[in-house]
């Protein structure tokens, strides 16, 4: 009988540690140690008749799930887990996903709004409960791309293109997480093209409020048609910035 040859692993598999925590101005990825899940839920009304064999339910809201979250507690000023999540308020998270290592451009990233509805600290660890109901169908989807996934930038970026494989109709969702600034001058925009620029110019579609001359946390929706391909372009005035981006197509669901 021939040997049994090693298993090849699933080239789409990976593992928490090659996730990034993004939430408002802080990477919260050193100190994180647990999620437990997160995703898209969807509720549901029974609408079963008195006399069916089968039973029906019709689909309807989603929300966001962010579930099981704990960090190691740290009252660091400007990155630490209990400064950033002390405070009961919406905050703006992106979770970008690396497969057998860090997030990079056009890695898998799950966009969210959330509610911190609880804070807890027990032994030197922080829980924390988030909640967010979504009430936008065109925007209900969560799950997009890296488009910039924290590199310190002291120059003008014009950043790669991501394809999306198929142009949409409902806008998007971007976030923009500026977690270091020395008090520069930036402006960051996502533009569109139908080919990556072959044929088609990038176009901008989206400029961030957002300057680079402090830390930032910004969330903007984009109404209307989108083009295939999607990239940042972050143009530098003075200064150096270090930030992330991330997309998600507005999907009806």
């Amino acid at each position: 009988m021939a040997p049994i040859g090693k298993a090849t692993p699933n080239e789409g598999k990976t593992h928490i540690k090659h996730s990034r925590l993004i939430v408002d101005t802080a990477n919260l990825s050193g100190v994180s140690r647990q999620v437990g899940s997160f995703g898209l839920e969807h509720n549901t009304t029974d609408v079963t008749g008195y006399d069916a064999g089968v039973h029906y339910v019709t689909v309807g809201r989603a929300n966001h799930l962010l579930a099981g979250y704990q960090a190691v507690f740290s009252n660091l000023a400007t990155v630490g887990s209990h400064a950033e999540l002390k405070d009961l308020e919406e905050y703006i998270v992106s979770l970008c996903i690396g497969v057998k290592a860090a997030p990079e451009v056009g890695s898998t990233a799950w966009l969210s709004s959330q509610e911190q509805i609880s804070y807890d600290v027990q032994g030197g660890l922080v829980s924390v409960d988030f909640a967010k109901a979504i009430t936008d169908s065109d925007h209900t989807n969560p799950w997009g791309t890296v488009l910039e996934a924290g590199t310190a930038r002291a120059a003008t970026l014009t950043g790669e293109g991501v394809d999306n494989l198929v142009a949409t109709t409902n806008g998007i969702v971007a976030h923009l997480h500026v977690v270091t600034s020395d008090g520069g001058a930036w402006a960051f925009d996502i533009e569109e093209s139908s080919d990556d620029g072959d044929a088609d110019p990038y176009v901008s579609i989206a400029t961030f409020t957002a300057n680079g001359s402090a830390v930032a946390a910004e969330r903007i929706d984009v109404a209307g048609a989108v083009e295939r391909y999607l990239r940042v372009v972050a143009t530098r005035t003075g200064g150096n910035v270090t930030f992330w981006c991330s997309v998600a197509r507005g999907l009806d669901l």
